[in-house]
C-alpha cells in the first residue's frame, strides 16, 4: 500500500532488503530457539547453532561461512563469542541483564524505543501526501534492523506490542551500535515530522 502511494506520486522507493531467514517458523529454528531459552548458548553449542543457521537462512553458504570464520578468529584470539552472547544462559541471562541494568539505563532504553515507535507511526500516515518520507526511512539502516523487526509492531495492543518493545529494549542494551543507530533514526524522524518538505529536497 505504501509503495503504491509512493509510485502514484512519482517516488521510486528503494527495494527492501530481504530478511535473512527463509521464514520465521522454520522448524529447525523453532527447536533451537526453545533450547536457547532453556539452556542458552552454553548448552546448545556452536555446531548446533551453525546447523540451524544453515537450515534457516535464505543464503546459508555465504552467511554461515562468514560466521564460521568469525568464530574461528575469535577462538584463535582466545575468546569464546558464544559465551559472550546475551543468551549465554537463556532466559536466565536476559533476566539477569535486565535485573542488573542500571534503573536509568533500563528506563532510557524502554522510553527511547517507545518514543521511536510513536514517531514512526506518526510519520506513516503522512507518507500518503509525502511519499518521500518513506523513501528516507527505508534508506536508513535501522529500517531493517528495527522498524521491520519490531518498531512497526510496538503500538499493537496486547502481547505483540509488549514483545516488540521488550525485543527492542534488549537490543538497545546489548547489541553494539544498535542504540546509536536508533538514536540516529530518531533524529531523522524528528526532522521529518517538523520539516517534511526537507525530505524531498534532500533527494533532489
Amino acid at each position: 500500500m505504501l509503495r503504491s502511494a509512493a509510485a502514484a506520486a512519482g517516488v521510486d522507493l528503494p527495494k527492501a532488503v530481504p530478511l535473512a531467514l527463509r521464514h520465521l517458523f522454520q522448524r529447525d529454528l523453532i527447536e533451537l530457539g526453545a533450547q536457547l531459552l532453556i539452556g542458552g548458548t552454553d548448552d546448545v553449542g556452536f555446531d548446533a547453532l551453525k546447523d540451524a543457521w544453515e537450515a534457516g537462512l535464505a543464503r546459508p553458504s555465504t552467511a554461515v561461512n562468514g560466521i564460521r570464520k568469525a568464530h574461528l578468529k575469535a577462538e584463535l584470539e582466545g575468546r569464546n563469542p558464544i559465551a559472550q552472547s546475551p543468551m549465554a544462559r537463556g532466559l536466565n541471562s536476559l533476566s539477569a541483564l535486565l535485573e542488573h541494568a542500571h534503573d536509568q539505563d533500563l528506563c532510557q532504553a524502554v522510553s527511547r524505543c517507545a518514543v521511536a515507535s510513536g514517531l514512526l507511526w506518526e510519520l506513516i500516515p503522512r507518507t500518503d501526501t509525502h511519499p518521500e518520507i518513506l523513501q528516507r526511512l527505508i534508506e536508513h539502516c535501522m529500517w531493517d534492523q528495527w522498524a521491520r523487526l519490531g518498531g512497526l509492531h510496538a503500538r499493537d495492543a496486547g502481547i505483540l506490542g509488549e514483545a516488540a518493545i521488550a525485543l527492542s529494549t534488549v537490543q538497545y542494551l546489548t547489541l553494539p551500535g544498535w542504540a546509536r543507530g536508533l538514536e540516529d533514526m530518531l533524529a531523522l524522524m524528528e526532522e521529518l515530522i517538523h520539516t517534511p518538505s526537507e525530505a524531498r529536497r534532500a533527494h533532489q
